[in-house]
């Protein structure tokens, strides 16, 4: 994998508000036991609380101040409404060893305006608005884009909603768009509890949500829809419950959580629960969020299991200051060896005055591991998604370690640096990679049989080892043909291993091989003139698959992992029983 190291610094002056996702460190680190007690909403963040306010200058801020609006200079608002903001600036630098140094960016993040109005009953008015923040050209597409069309939707509101809460130990109703209660809901948005789980930056779905805020427990149930009219933010249809109860003595917290969401070629189930906890003799917070989420294809393609956790801990060395270390952990399939990604980031926030923040952010080593991303529509493989493709927004305030290059290698030693940086292109879409493949050593008929047919000649890595070793050196000491822009170029010991592999390319022991497995979907109990066939082919070791698929005469080359279907025509088959028989190296 290639190393990516990064250091984004941020600063941000609060007008009265938050990120909507609020800081959960400040639950039981400040005596406050829900938070509700310092925010409108009563599952936390946006907009504060009278009490809110005055907390944040007195107690969460090192040097005090004003937490009324623009720090009591505006005078104050009636007591039905309420005004905010979040003014966000970040500073970032990218490190990922390229010849031409790091790359710098400075753009704004977030400027929104909040407020709420209070109504008769207890029911209320709330909202946000402001411009979308983006380092990139607006109309550059990125991955993941939720802003369609991407050149009108500068101008965005976050959240708005009207909701009806009588007092802040009551039920609750609340209606219109915003993050669904779930988990941790930490602020940051690249963590994988919310990146994978439907909370990344912007995400938020219509909602209708109600439930009930107790002394020592809460308990939320939400329907959530999308944006059928400008089509931002979620994309997904379905239901979610989010509850927390407290113990020993106010002091920790146990929740749990579950969600059923229907998207564009998948539905997903997601299970999982959360952990908080304060020590007063160590003034730290630890808290931790598990889930897994089970993912079903349609018309029996398959599915897999995810699994994406994150423990931490947050501590307050002196009034104003938050030191918070996170470990993160994914895990693509379960049931897939090696499909995992795990990163460590390391969070320095200091308040100074009410309202303002200065926050530095990064992992104190490289995000590790191997991840795939399977197409869910059916016709594509199993991609493996390499460090260029992977956005990670937080890098390193300590030096990233990197492995050394082994002394002889071997393909084991190579094949997972090509497959996180190559075989994207040059994989089992050779033709994109100009029809030569490293994700095999090599595949010779004698040994293999009839699956060596499936890849119709290409060329592939024992055959193109000087090739390889060619291509990912430079003469000039410049940066090397391969990998071209816009993907960062190979890390010193990935370079390295691959052309020391490359003048003497050799095989290796293999070391706990699996045999890759065909999950073949649901059949028909009859069959009449045509058969629509279902299956997924796949590696425990998340290694390449070639092989041979066989139903009745009829054979179907399979020339890498991943989804496919097959149409098969029955009309002139006798009737009877047909075996099925798997072929895979």
């Amino acid at each position: 994998m290639s190393r990516i190291a990064a250091l984004a610094v941020g600063l941000a002056v609060v007008l009265l508000s938050a990120d909507a996702h609020g800081y959960p460190q400040w639950q039981f680190s400040t005596g406050n036991t829900r938070c509700s007690n310092c925010h409108l909403s009563p599952t936390g963040g946006g907009l504060l609380s009278d009490d809110g306010r005055e907390q944040a200058g007195e107690q969460l801020s090192s040097f005090g101040g004003d937490g009324a609006l623009l720090h009591g200079a505006a005078g104050h608002a009636p007591d039905w409404l309420v005004l905010g903001g979040d003014m966000r600036g970040a500073f970032l630098v990218n490190d990922v060893q390229d010849p031409r140094g790091p790359s710098y960016a400075v753009f704004p993040m977030q400027a929104e305006l909040a407020a709420s109005v209070a109504l008769p009953g207890g029911f209320s008015l709330a909202g946000r608005a402001g411009l979308r923040g983006q380092v990139r050209r607006p109309d550059a597409m990125i991955p993941d884009q939720n802003y369609q069309p991407i050149t009108d939707s500068q101008l965005i509101s976050s959240e708005h909603f009207v909701m009806w809460q009588p007092s802040s130990i009551s039920a609750y109703i609340k209606l219109g768009r915003f993050y669904a209660p779930f988990g941790l809901r930490l602020p940051e948005h690249i963590f994988y509890v919310r990146r994978d789980l439907g909370f990344n930056l912007m995400e938020e779905s219509y909602n209708l949500s109600a439930g009930y805020v107790a002394e020592r427990w809460d308990l939320h149930v939400t329907a959530f829809a999308p944006d059928v009219l400008r089509h931002m933010g979620g994309t997904e249809w379905g239901g979610a419950v989010s509850f927390e109860h407290q113990i020993l003595d106010d002091s920790a917290a146990l929740g749990a959580q579950t969600k059923l969401a229907s998207g564009v070629g998948v539905t997903r189930w997601i299970t999982g629960g959360t952990a908080k906890a304060y020590v007063e003799a160590l003034r730290t917070l630890w808290f931790g969020e598990a889930d897994l989420i089970y993912n079903a294809f349609p018309a029996g393609v398959g599915s897999t299991v995810q699994a994406v956790a994150i423990a931490g801990g947050s501590w307050f060395p002196e009034r104003g200051a938050v030191v918070s270390i996170y470990a993160e952990h994914e895990q693509t399939d379960v049931r897939v060896r090696n499909a995992r990604w795990e990163a460590g980031s390391v969070e320095l926030s200091w308040f100074p005055y009410a309202h303002v923040e200065l926050q530095a952010t990064g992992p104190p080593a490289a995000a590790r591991g191997r991840r795939y991303h399977q197409d869910p529509a059916g016709a594509g493989p199993l991609l493996p998604v390499s460090a260029a493709r992977t956005i990670v927004l937080a890098a390193t305030l300590l030096p990233a370690c990197a492995p050394e290059a082994p002394e002889h290698p071997t393909w084991l030693d190579v094949e997972p640096i090509l497959r996180g940086n190559c075989t994207h292109c040059h994989g089992a879409n050779a033709a994109a990679g100009g029809g030569i493949r490293f994700d095999l050593f090599e595949v010779d008929q004698a040994v293999c049989g009839d699956a060596a047919l499936s890849l119709d000649a290409p060329r592939l890595a024992r055959e193109l080892a000087p090739l390889i070793g060619q291509d990912v050196t430079s003469p000039t000491g410049g940066r090397a043909r391969m990998p071209p822009e816009p993907a960062p170029p190979l890390a010193d010991w990935e370079r390295e291993t691959l052309v020391r592999w490359a003048s003497a390319p050799t095989l290796g022991e293999p070391r706990g091989n699996h045999q890759p497995r065909i999950v073949l979907g649901d059949l028909p109990p009859t069959i009449d003139a045509a058969l629509d066939l279902a299956f997924v082919v796949e590696d425990p070791d998340g290694e390449s698959v070639v092989g041979v698929f066989r139903f009745g005469a009829q054979t179907r080359a399979l020339d890498g992992p991943g989804a496919f279907r097959v149409k098969v025509d029955t009309a002139s088959w006798p009737s009877g029983r047909y075996p099925r028989e798997r072929d895979a190296v």
